[in-house]
């Protein structure tokens, strides 16, 4: 998993649950899908989208969205979301941006190895 929505919950968790995390993120930033480009190559997000569903539903369960934020939002408040996510469970040092991963193999009696 990346540093995107689901990626940053596992991080947490697991964190939480006493695991060593490290988190590698193919791209230069957080947020998943959340990250807006031109670049064709580079999601299904355009510049005008907002939401599907609502912040009531799209929120963490202890992590709420701004309150002063409408239902159905604009994508850079869900980013911002997982920005200040990242941050208020200090999650940024288990993040490595820019580093894709190419395979990942378990190996008993070790750790996991990947390139």
């Amino acid at each position: 998993l990346g540093a995107g929505g689901g990626g940053l919950v596992a991080a947490r968790l697991l964190r939480d649950a006493g695991f060593r995390v490290k988190v590698f993120e193919a791209s230069d930033q957080i947020g998943g899908v959340w990250v807006y480009s031109d670049s064709p190559t580079r999601g299904a997000l355009y510049k005008s989208l907002h939401t599907n569903l609502p912040k009531e539903v799209m929120a963490y369960s202890d992590f709420p969205f701004d309150a002063a934020l409408p239902s159905f939002m604009k994508h850079e408040d869900v980013l911002n979301y997982l920005q200040a996510y990242a941050r208020h469970f200090n999650l940024y040092h288990m993040i490595a941006l820019s580093t894709p991963v190419r395979s990942a193999e378990y190996v008993p009696g070790t750790d996991w190895q990947g390139d």
